[in-house]
């Protein structure tokens, strides 16, 4: 039996249909942009590896058990694709370095530094899940997903008393748009970084006039 793509993505379709921020879209665009990272960068990949993992990768969110956390979904999303993949013909050699690129996802990102998870990969595909995942939540879009993940977990658009730390990003929408423009992820390609750099412009742009807007110029 072949790897069926087509199947894997009715079914991460299916199992995301309720999620606002890991849907299938944002799977679909971070594989797009590590395959054009890829070409850009001119590297050689294993693109079954790459294309399993960047349409899983956020999985572990639907499960009710993480409650939108954002470090303990990484071990749901491995325990859901080692369920799912051999059901659409992905081959078992390859297995275990899909699920590592799961893994590993989230290890350039601030947070994964706070919580003490932060590992660096000499895995060609994880390092791009990780550049792409992070490209994907820069710009317009991204901040379009930062209001969409604190809306599902129920936090409030904006909490003036808090601080601006690592703990109020949960608590308000404004905060994390914050806490995701003033903590850098480790970016591993440069051509990942002139993606991030012009996505990022945009955002603090944007960024800023909310902030007239809301009278919170800092």
């Amino acid at each position: 039996m072949a790897y069926d793509r087509v199947a894997l993505e009715r079914e991460v379709a299916k199992i995301t249909a309720n999620e606002i921020d890991h849907n299938i879209d944002h799977h679909r665009r971070v594989y797009f942009l590590a395959r054009k990272i890829a070409e850009a960068e001119k590297l050689v990949f294993d693109d079954d590896v790459l294309h399993a993992s960047c349409l899983m990768h956020d999985i572990g969110y639907t499960d009710p058990r993480s409650s939108g956390d954002l470090t303990c979904h990484i071990d749901f999303g491995v325990e859901i694709a080692s369920k799912i993949l051999p059901n659409m013909g992905f081959p078992k050699e390859k297995m275990a370095a899909a699920l590592e690129c799961i893994r590993m996802h989230d290890d350039s990102k601030p947070w994964a530094i706070h919580e003490g998870r932060y590992a660096q990969t000499d895995i060609t595909e994880a390092k791009l899940l990780q550049d792409a995942d992070c490209v994907e939540g820069f710009g317009i879009l991204g901040m379009f997903r930062i209001a969409g993940y604190n809306q599902k977990i129920g936090s409030a658009f904006y909490k003036p008393e808090l601080p601006f730390n690592y703990e109020s990003r949960s608590k308000s929408t404004i905060h994390n748009f914050h806490y995701h423009l003033e903590n850098k992820s480790r970016i591993n390609y440069k051509s990942s970084e002139q993606i991030m750099a012009a996505r990022g412009a945009e955002m603090i742009r944007t960024y800023g006039v909310l902030l007239d807007e809301l009278e919170l110029k800092r």
